[in-house]
């Protein structure tokens, strides 16, 4: 079971332990998924509708979510490292 971090709008937002870098959030919706970074929201693989990304990102753009996205990433992966110069390390 992975931890679901938000549904809405039949968009389902997931972060898995045992993960690797740059910090991102697992997208599905339907048949569609995206991994989408947290940092910047760009698509790193996968693809959603333009309607769906759209609501992501915007969603996304609130800094307080942003930030408890980043924290729980790092929370489920206590492998990874973030260092304050934003550069991230594996342990």
């Amino acid at each position: 079971m992975t931890p679901r971090i938000a549904s809405f709008n039949g968009v389902h937002v997931h972060i898995y332990s045992r993960e690797h870098l740059p910090p991102h959030i697992h997208v599905i919706c339907g048949d569609d998924e995206a991994i989408i970074r947290i940092s910047d929201a760009v698509v790193l693989r996968g693809r959603l509708e333009n309607s769906k990304l759209t609501m992501i990102r915007k969603w996304m753009q609130n800094r307080v979510v942003a930030n408890e996205l980043e924290n729980y990433f790092f929370a489920l992966n206590p492998h990874l490292k973030r260092t304050k110069d934003l550069k991230y390390e594996t342990n």
